[in-house]
């Protein structure tokens, strides 16, 4: 259901496959709301765990998906993520000589590249390759790459003698799993202790594969930029490295669950953001040069010494890739010097149970309108079936944008008031 965000993917003349259909009445306000004339939404009767697969099992919709290719010579193919099921079907596809297109996606004679540059080893060794001797007042927290689990306690031991706090990672780590937060003043100062209750923590299997990350813990300030920013590029089919957009990261309370972002103009005149995209590029360079092409971002953490740190990279479309695409196609692209935008997960008490339409209602008024540009936007009204109100919300200040939001929970939550 998640996926169902694809809808603000890209801009009009469309094709969108997803797991299951987009709500119906969201599909058509969504279009209307953003002048596109030609997008359409198909999926598969039955789906499985797999998109792709589904794209060649289901009968109906494989024939579909020959026909626009046909019909669109040299059309684009965008997975969110390439994966081994996505060069499946590409592969299949080729082989029956069709003409397409896969702008985002490495050759699979490359995608060791992908897999690699992608997990936390990978960023830690690019990154002090690409910028190693250059001086841009940016750096990676001081860690280290540890060959198994008793080599990471070790490190994390090493930390604890500094009285440093510090984190680890699980090397494939994504959207906050297998990252293990550790403060100093929490943590016992006898050896064998210390090891003793990290054997016990670090039982699950992950753990037990090579290659873990430990590092220093960067202590987020969130007066500055909300501690947490990131930026966002993209590598074109030339290899070209090309700036998207930056925004303040919103996580939940245990500081690592993605819950949105805030964009808007003082982040790209900010001299972080301006030192993290000169940073950023030159990463994307060296990511360029090793055959990677599509979105990256770079996750950034200013400390409260108004430090700025690198903590890691995504190789692929992120959780506000969405929001940036349809903001320039509804704001244009210059948007981030004029507008404050949050996309945001709003969770709802499991008590409420709201559809798509009784939100509307609820939030009548405050939906977006050209002429003043102010308002929400659903996003993925599909996620309120795990009381997930998936939105976008615009404005012209930051005091607008933040009251607008302020006044869309209150009313989402006015039924359990009543």
């Amino acid at each position: 259901m998640e996926a169902n965000r694809a809808l603000f993917y890209n801009n009009d003349h469309k094709a969108i496959i997803t797991s299951y259909p987009i709500n119906p009445q969201h599909f058509s306000n969504s279009l209307k709301i953003m002048n596109w004339k030609q997008v359409i939404n198909l999926t598969p009767k039955q789906p499985s765990a797999s998109i792709c697969e589904d794209c060649l099992a289901d009968k109906q919709l494989y024939l579909k998906l020959i026909e626009l290719i046909k019909k669109n010579p040299g059309i684009g193919l965008i997975p969110y993520r390439a994966t081994l099921e996505f060069y499946k079907l590409i592969f299949h596809l080729a082989k029956k000589g069709l003409n397409f297109t896969t702008p985002e996606t490495v050759s699979q004679k490359q995608e060791f590249i992908v897999n690699y540059c992608h997990c936390k080893r990978g960023f830690r060794h690019l990154w002090s390759k690409a910028l190693g001797g250059l001086n841009l007042n940016i750096n990676i927290p001081q860690g280290f790459i540890c060959g198994n689990k008793e080599e990471a306690i070790e490190a994390g031991w090493w930390f604890q003698q500094q009285n440093r706090s510090f984190i680890i990672k699980y090397n494939k780590g994504t959207q906050g799993i297998g990252l293990i937060f550790n403060y100093t003043n929490k943590l016992v100062k006898d050896k064998n202790k210390f090891i003793a209750h990290f054997r016990s923590i670090l039982t699950d299997k992950i753990w037990h594969e090579p290659c873990i990350i430990v590092e220093e813990l960067i202590k987020a300030d969130k007066k500055r930029l909300g501690g947490s920013p990131s930026i966002e590029f993209y590598i074109n089919q030339s290899g070209q490295v090309i700036p998207s957009y930056a925004s303040e990261q919103l996580l939940a309370d245990d500081k690592k669950t993605f819950m949105g972002v805030y964009i808007h103009p003082k982040l790209i005149k900010h001299q972080h953001i301006q030192t993290a995209f000169k940073a950023g590029k030159i990463f994307g360079q060296e990511l360029s040069r090793l055959g990677y092409r599509g979105y990256y971002d770079v996750d950034l953490v200013i400390s409260p010494e108004n430090k700025i740190y690198a903590v890691e990279s995504n190789l692929r479309r992120t959780g506000g890739t969405h929001i940036h695409e349809a903001a320039c196609s509804l704001l244009g692209k210059n948007y981030l010097e004029k507008f404050h935008v949050i996309g945001e997960d709003v969770v709802l008490p499991e008590k409420l149970e709201l559809d798509y339409q009784k939100c509307l209602n609820l939030l009548k008024g405050l939906e977006y309108h050209k002429q003043n540009q102010f308002g929400f936007i659903f996003c993925n009204p599909d996620m309120l079936a795990v009381n997930i109100a998936n939105l976008i919300f615009i404005a012209k200040t930051r005091n607008q944008v933040f009251n607008l939001k302020k006044e869309v929970e209150k009313r989402l939550n006015q039924p359990l008031v009543n």
